[in-house]
């Protein structure tokens, strides 16, 4: 029981408490601020982390993104601060980094991240069953319409000078066919 080592600390009748969780993290900062003229305190380095361990096994934690969305969600400096009194320093792995061969950095991370998690937990369900009529309208009409009209225009001005480059031809061809022709005025000489 924490309250009685405190206790038995207090009045003398036990000198030293050495372990883990022998105190609870507040009364670790209770003797540290409070009792610093009768009592000394000394964190070694961390042996373990605390850690909560998600079986990735079983549903709905099976899915890598319901275990982003619930590691972005949680604000782990937050709970170090609040709750273990800043005793301790957010992990983000098994082993503490003083361990051997524990001292590399581990990546992706995902911390906290509130906003993410919340853009995350959007549901598909609800993003599929949503009406697309708007969206499809609003295309068809903002960028369909014009391209047609676009596409008419310019086949109309096409088609127009074309039809009048082969009006023009025609033209000169028949120009050219009547001047080729002999041309006779008044009563041909054979004709008596």
């Amino acid at each position: 029981d924490s309250d009685a080592i405190a206790a038995a600390l207090l009045d003398g009748s036990l000198d030293v408490a050495v372990g883990d969780k022998v105190l609870k993290p507040e009364q670790v900062r209770e003797f540290s601020r409070e009792h610093v003229a009768t009592h000394s305190f000394v964190n070694g380095p961390p042996l373990l982390n605390q850690i909560v361990v998600i079986n990735a096994a079983k549903a709905p934690t099976s899915d890598i993104e319901v275990r982003k969305l619930l590691m972005h969600s949680i604000d782990k400096a937050r709970i170090v601060a609040d709750e273990l009194y800043g005793q301790a320093q957010v992990a983000d792995s098994m082993f503490p980094k003083d361990a051997p061969y524990c001292d590399i950095d581990l990546t992706p991370r995902w911390d906290y991240d509130l906003q993410k998690a919340q853009l995350m937990n959007c549901q598909p369900e609800a993003a599929a069953a949503e009406d697309h009529l708007p969206l499809i309208l609003g295309l068809t009409l903002g960028i369909g319409i014009p391209l047609l009209l676009g596409i008419g225009a310019a086949s109309f001005f096409y088609g127009r000078r074309s039809g009048y480059d082969r009006l023009d031809k025609e033209q000169k061809e028949q120009r050219k066919r009547e001047l080729e022709e002999p041309v006779t005025v008044g009563v041909p000489e054979n004709a008596a």
